[in-house]
């Protein structure tokens, strides 16, 4: 079908490849294209796994491949490779072009055995890609476990993927190839015709597209996405309050999910969610934040939670246990900074850094 040729794949890569839904036993490699392509993707056994549906194989300039079937731990080289679709006029007798592969590219599934968890958080970004590389520059990317994206990294939009691609993806450069970005949606990227658009690019294969439930060395994590945060725009957006079904939704499903063995087996717990739970009682703008507080907080206390980890107000909050009827601490970042956690059995380290590089605020827990 298609010939063979071991190009520099920069010939049609438009961004990526970058790695997202990590587990334990798989993970998905995407990447998007200038034309439109098949793609697959090579393991060091020399296998292909193609971006395919229903036993067809996708025409797309968004690619997304899931692999499975790893052991915990496992370092997996793979290398990407596509063909570009050249004449598809013909339904049965598409023409494609020379196929051209990249890599290999190294990763590796999380694993709950490891001693520790170091991962940084990124949130609030909105399309200022300055900001992004500067706060990311300083990243010691050598023992990152992954990068997460706490949400709000575009401002509000009828974005496209390659939007999505261009302002979340794209700055971290090389780096997603090999270090998983994890991902919990903002309010913004609520906003506007896109949202399947952000689900795409950061794919949930779960009952519920953004929230789930991970876990890396000792720690488990449980991402939340509350969804819209002002009451006048929830009304427009959901025509329901602060999306009160989808997030009681959300916390069923974690009641159950947290009977799971790598949950109850974890040493620490961490709470990853863009909108704070904090009683603001402040009618239109923090509507979200104050239901959350008086409506799921009295569900996560039974989570055995260590620490919920914020963003959304562009200011820093320490919020201590008891403050807000939270049953454990939070911190919430401002949107100039940077949070970095390390986490081994015994405690939690997190290190604030803003956009100029100073160490603004610490913790241990």
């Amino acid at each position: 079908m298609c010939g063979t040729l071991n190009l520099l794949f920069s010939l049609l890569i438009s961004v990526g490849p970058w790695v997202t839904q990590m587990r334990t036993d798989g993970f998905s490699v995407l990447w998007t294209s200038d034309e439109e392509s098949i793609a697959f993707v090579e393991l060091s056994d020399g296998s292909r796994h193609y971006d395919e549906f229903a036993g067809r194989r996708i025409h797309s300039r968004l690619h997304r491949i899931h692999l499975t079937g790893f052991e915990p731990g496992t370092e997996v080289p793979y290398s990407i490779g596509e063909c570009k679709v050249v004449d598809k006029s013909n339904p049965r007798r598409p023409q494609y072009g020379e196929e051209v592969i990249s890599g290999p590219y190294r990763t590796r599934t999380f694993d709950p055995s490891k001693k520790t968890c170091k991962f940084s958080i990124f949130n609030d970004i909105h399309m200022d890609t300055v900001k992004y590389r500067t706060l990311l520059s300083s990243v010691d990317t050598s023992s990152l476990d992954f990068i997460f994206l706490n949400g709000d990294l575009v401002s509000a939009g009828h974005h496209s993927v390659e939007d999505i691609v261009r302002y979340e993806i794209a700055p971290l450069g090389d780096i997603p190839s090999h270090i998983p970005v994890m991902f919990a949606r903002g309010n913004h990227e609520g906003r506007g015709d896109g949202v399947k658009n952000v689900s795409a690019v950061f794919p949930n294969d779960g009952e519920l597209p953004f929230t789930y439930i991970f876990r890396e060395g000792p720690v488990a994590f449980l991402v939340i996405d509350v969804g819209e945060t002002g009451y006048k725009n929830s009304l427009a957006l959901s025509g329901k309050r602060v999306y009160e079904d989808y997030i009681k939704a959300q916390l069923d499903w974690a009641e159950k999910a947290v009977k799971c063995s790598e949950w109850r087996s974890a040493r620490r717990h961490i709470i990853l969610c863009h909108v704070p739970s904090y009683d603001y009682d402040i009618p239109d703008d923090f509507v979200a934040i104050t239901w959350m507080a008086r409506n799921a907080l009295p569900v996560l206390n039974k989570l055995n939670i260590d620490l919920m980890i914020n963003a959304d107000l562009h200011e820093y909050k320490y919020v201590e246990v008891g403050e807000t009827g939270n049953s454990f601490p939070m911190i919430v970042n401002d949107n100039d900074s940077r949070v970095d956690v390390s986490v081994c059995r015994k405690k939690i380290s997190v290190d604030i850094y803003s956009v100029s590089g100073d160490h603004t605020h610490s913790f241990v827990f």
